[in-house]
């Protein structure tokens, strides 16, 4: 081979290793963005508004920490900072608006054994602000950029949901308690619908404006309604009825509803190695079905949210985030 060819051969192939290199490059930089590891203090994560947000232990009661998808660090907020003499917290929810607006609903504890129920509204910009909540004991909070701000729990309005904020018209209570069927303990014994129950934690889950569900595992069932019209639907999941399990749920804006439910069947046993699979409600049938060419993953995982055609999943396990493509 003569000079030319050998130095050509030679640049050739440097110029492969470099693509081989700037691919790899390209694929870590992939995987970095489609996973990565929060902290051990983390309690809760959300994906919510193009955030993930999580709930992270403190001395306090908590702080939440917002993130951008590739887990830069955008804001930390301590649960009730701004609440004069405030000793500690209890935080129940939280949510991110679209303008970027921190929702903490909480029990805030105070010297002497006094406490009040509070809403928290923490902006990107300026002083935040409170709503103390006498009629309503907020355990889970969604934002409807239609209606306002909504909560799953009791109150004294005979409704399972509650509207907190927004404009004066429109409902202000949705669905009376009475007309939700619940599933009690095994002694007979009374579950609330904003209770833990054997298939999971309750949620709120933000649709597009003027659309939200929840999902009520003590009803075995994720409730979709109108926030505008208080038009509800049920929708059931069987797998829910029986057994235990750790099932969890998140809304897409185009509709969509996704669960993370264990790979068993009805009458099965879990057991702690019980894989979860992705499944996406099909509203014809009523059914849930796997979605395809999902991974299983552990049980303890959880559906942090939906990110376009992709799936946010919180390991607890292993506390990372992880992206898995859906559609």
């Amino acid at each position: 081979m003569d000079a030319g060819r050998q130095a050509g051969s030679r640049g050739s192939w440097r110029t492969r290793a470099l693509a081989r290199g700037f691919a790899q490059l390209l694929l870590g930089l992939t995987t970095a963005a489609a996973q990565f590891r929060l902290s051990d203090q983390t309690l809760e994560v959300k994906f919510q508004s193009n955030h993930i947000v999580s709930l992270e232990s403190s001395p306090k009661g908590g702080h939440l920490v917002v993130r951008t998808r590739d887990g830069q660090l955008e804001r930390t907020v301590e649960a009730g900072s701004g609440l004069k003499d405030m000793r500690r917290v209890e935080v129940h929810d939280f949510a991110l608006t679209g303008d970027g607006t921190l929702l903490v609903s909480m029990a805030a504890l105070y010297p002497l054994g006094a406490s009040s129920r509070v809403l928290a509204l923490y902006p990107l910009q300026g002083e935040p602000g409170f709503l103390t909540l006498d009629a309503v004991l907020c355990f889970r909070l969604a934002s409807d950029p239609a209606t306002g701000i909504w909560c799953l729990g009791p109150g004294l309005e005979e409704s399972l949901f509650h509207r907190l904020s927004g404009p004066a018209s429109g409902p202000w209570g949705i669905l009376p308690r009475k007309r939700v069927r619940l599933i009690g303990s095994d002694a007979d014994e009374p579950r609330q619908a904003h209770e833990t129950g054997p298939a999971g934690s309750p949620a709120m889950l933000a649709e597009a404006a003027g659309h939200m569900a929840a999902w009520v595992p003590n009803a075995a069932a994720v409730l979709e309604f109108d926030t505008k019209t208080s038009e509800v639907v049920t929708w059931p999941v069987p797998l829910a009825q029986q057994g235990k399990s750790q099932m969890s749920f998140a809304a897409a804006p185009d509709g969509a509803i996704y669960g993370l439910m264990p790979q068993r069947g009805r009458n099965e046993l879990e057991q702690l190695d019980t894989p979860y699979r992705l499944m996406r409600l099909k509203r014809d049938s009523g059914t849930w079905v796997v979605v395809p060419g999902t991974p299983v993953v552990p049980r303890g995982a959880v559906l942090a949210g939906v990110d376009g055609p992709r799936a946010v999943i919180w390991k607890r396990p292993t506390r990372t985030v992880e992206w898995v493509q859906i559609r």
